[in-house]
Parts: C-alpha cells; sequence; structure tokens
C-alpha cells in the first residue's frame, strides 16, 4: 500500500514524514493536556511528561523536519535528487522507535524506552547519508545549507545523548544525568542546536522563493548561526557544571541572536504586503510574534527581572517552539 502511494503522482517518500506528523498532532495536543500538571511543576522526569515530550520532539517535529529535508535540501544546493524507496525504511524504523519509546515510558519499562531509542538513532543513521548524497550533485551552496548540516549534526548529538540517559537510566553509571545537568543538555542540543537552527535556516531559503517575500539575501544569517551556536555551547557547559550565571549569558546570546533573525523575518514578510491572504504568510507573521517573544522573555529573565525558576521558562519556551514554530 505505502509503495502504491509513493508511486502517485506528486508524492514521494518523504510525504508519509508530514502526513504522520500532522495525523499525530492531536494526539500530541491530548498528551500535553493530560501531563499539563506535571509540566507546569517542572517535573521533567514524569513517566507522562517523557511520553508526552517524545512525541512532540521525534513524532511531530523530527518527522517534520526530515520529510523537509527530503524536499528543500537538495533544491538548497541545486541537486535533482529525489528521496528513494530506502527513505521508507528509514521512516519505518523512526516511527518504530517513537512507538516503542512512548510505550516504554508509559508502561515505565526502561528497557523498552532504550530499544526505541536505539531504532531513532539507527534511522538517524540511515537518514544522513541519504540526505547527503545530493551533495556530490551539487551546482552551489548557500549558508541555509550550512544551517542545515548543522542542524543535522545536533540531531546526531541529541539521539545519541538520549540513549546514553535511556542506559543510564538502567545502569546507573553517571549520577548526575538524573538532574538538570543531562535534560538541560538534552533540550539545548535538540530545540535550538536542532529544531531552532533548522527552521531559521531554511525560512531564509523559503520565504523569498515561494511566498513572494521581500529577497534580502542571507541577510545577517551568518550572524545569528555563529551566536546560535555559541549559545547552545554556553547552555550545554551551564548544564553540565551547573552555572546558573553561565546559562543565564547563554540565554543572552540566544535572545540577541533572536531578535536579530525577527529583524529579518520582518523585513522579508514586508514583501507580502498587498498580497491576498495566506494562512502560510499568517503563519510566519505568527512565528515572527513569537519570536520577539521569546526573545523579549529571555532577555528580561537573564537580566534577573522576570522572577520565575529557568526550569518553568525552559518548559513555556520548549512548548511555544515545538507547537508555534
Amino acid at each position: 500500500m505505502a509503495a502504491r502511494l509513493v508511486g502517485l503522482p506528486g508524492m514521494t517518500p518523504a510525504v508519509p514524514f508530514m502526513v504522520t506528523s500532522v495525523l499525530l498532532l492531536p494526539l500530541l495536543g491530548a498528551g500535553a493536556t493530560w501531563a499539563a500538571p506535571n509540566l507546569a511543576g517542572g517535573n521533567f522526569r514524569a513517566w507522562d511528561v517523557l511520553a508526552v515530550n517524545h512525541l512532540a520532539t521525534l513524532g511531530w517535529g523530527t518527522l517534520t523536519a526530515m520529510g523537509a529535508m527530503y524536499q528543500l535540501f537538495p533544491a538548497m544546493i541545486g541537486a535533482s535528487v529525489r528521496p528513494d524507496r530506502k527513505a521508507m525504511v528509514q521512516f519505518a524504523l523512526l516511527v518504530a522507535g517513537i512507538v516503542l519509546m512512548v510505550a516504554g515510558f508509559l508502561a515505565r519499562a526502561v528497557p523498552l524506552v532504550v530499544i526505541g531509542g536505539l531504532a531513532a538513532v539507527t534511522s538517524v543513521i540511515v537518514f544522513i547519508p541519504l540526505l547527503l548524497r545530493a551533495v556530490p550533485r551539487r551546482r552551489r551552496w548557500t549558508l541555509p545549507a550550512t544551517g542545515s548540516m548543522l542542524a543535522l549534526g545536533y540531531l546526531v548529538l541529541t539521539v545519541s545523548w538520549g540513549v546514553l540517559m535511556g542506559i543510564n537510566w538502567h545502569h546507573r553509571f553517571w549520577p548526575s544525568l538524573f538532574t538538570y545537568a543531562g535534560v538541560g543538555t538534552h533540550a539545548s542540543l535538540g530545540l535550538v542546536g536542532w529544531f531552532v537552527q533548522l527552521v531559521i535556516s531554511e525560512s531564509y531559503y523559503l520565504l523569498p522563493r515561494f511566498m513572494n517575500a521581500k529577497e534580502i539575501g542571507d541577510g545577517r544569517l551568518g550572524t545569528v548561526l555563529a551566536m546560535l551556536n555559541a549559545a547552545v555551547g554556553l547552555l550545554v557547559v551551564a548544564a553540565l557544571a551547573n552555572l546558573g550565571g553561565l546559562a543565564r549569558i547563554g540565554i543572552v546570546v540566544l535572545s540577541i541572536a533572536g531578535a536579530i533573525y525577527a529583524t529579518d523575518l520582518w523585513r522579508f514578510l514586508q514583501g507580502t504586503r498587498g498580497e491576498r491572504p495566506d494562512l502560510t504568510t499568517h503563519h510566519w507573521w505568527a512565528i515572527w510574534g513569537l519570536t520577539v517573544l521569546l526573545s523579549a522573555t529571555g532577555l528580561v529573565w537573564a537580566l534577573g527581572l522576570l522572577l520565575v525558576e529557568g526550569r518553568h521558562l525552559g518548559t513555556a519556551a520548549a512548548v511555544l517552539v515545538l507547537l508555534g514554530w
């Protein structure tokens, strides 16, 4: 059945990634509502929070991102390459990993979580060469493509760190991974290094070409990427060394990068004014608004003007990025 669907006009093996992620969205919304008390309390190790978190990051976010990368990355570098049916094998591995991990969290079965994590890592390992085979055929190389490759590297680090945390949960060889050192590192790598970096990089390619947005080249993408990656490094070191001051510096750097991106996004979207109302355009305006909100809130918190615990602010930011972006 899957092979017949892929053979339809306009269908590629990338489509099931995005279709599945959309189908999972109502389940994610219900799960987030169910886990809301522990989410609001910052209880990141609660079983329901872990299940919903991985449904969001792997099920909703990563499936969407991988499907988009299969379609967009070759276009970014001018390579005429379409995903073949090997992508369906990679898709099946990832979906199996998601199901096993979520089931393991709900059943409180750590070995099942580890097996699911290994399936997800295997899927990522298969994904990389399938995506990179377009590189030798490239006719150009762009800064958004560089950002996409950096994001891909963070994806590898994120899933590898997640498996390490799962194994440590079972064998308990690194006690600090049970604290915010483990969760903070995992969130910094996955949320900022992988998701945020990918969305930012691809928007600089997408908006001028597919939405009649104002052409401003790469704008200040190089500066944004440099600051974003510096922020990830600061946040990871802060989490591992339990340095609250360094974490605030990392948030300042990340917030400034967000403000620069919001400025460029505003300039992009000015070119769409006067066009007929379009849901995609409204979505990008919503992303602009969320970026401004996140950047401003991060700066206010880092300067000590917002009296809220970092874990609660991090939870709110994660929900906005995963569901809003």
